[in-house]
Order: C-alpha cells, then sequence, then structure tokens
C-alpha cells in the first residue's frame, strides 16, 4: 500500500478556471464559500504520489487565493496510478 496526497480544488464550470477568494468572498448569498456550486464551480481533485510536489502545489493555491475543498491522505494499492478525478 501507498499513500497518495489529494487536493480538492473548485474550478469554474464555464471556463475551468480555479475559483479566486477575491471572487467568491463578498458575503452575498450567491457567493458564499460554504456553497460553491451556487457560483457555477464544481470540486476537482487532482492526485500526487509526490509529497514535495503535492506540497508545492498546495502552497500554490494557498498563496493564489484559490478555492480549496479539502485536502486529505488516502491508501491505495501500489500499483495505483495518480489521475485527475472530476
Amino acid at each position: 500500500m501507498k499513500k497518495i496526497y489529494c487536493i480538492e480544488e473548485w474550478i469554474k464550470e464555464n471556463d475551468g478556471t480555479p475559483c479566486n477568494w477575491t471572487n467568491v468572498n463578498d458575503a452575498s448569498f450567491w457567493s458564499t464559500l460554504e456553497c460553491p456550486w451556487k457560483l457555477n464551480a464544481s470540486p476537482i481533485v487532482q492526485e500526487y504520489d509526490d509529497e514535495e510536489e503535492f506540497k508545492t502545489d498546495l502552497l500554490n493555491l494557498m498563496n493564489n487565493n484559490c478555492v480549496i475543498g479539502r485536502v486529505f491522505i488516502k491508501e491505495v494499492p501500489d500499483d495505483y496510478s495518480t489521475s485527475t478525478k472530476l
């Protein structure tokens, strides 16, 4: 078994760009971080088998004010290959 590091990031459905904190955090009903689907956003889960790459990408997302749904680690079989999941 090996560890896979995962980041769930919310992206805009219309153009595939990352949701940005400054674009969604205006405290209005339709712009709540708790309900990003109200902004036509969908989650994308990026998987990493390299911890350093995972840390670097996570820090980049945080520094760019992107909306991160969750960060988690899962154990998978050794022959598992990482991917991007919708």
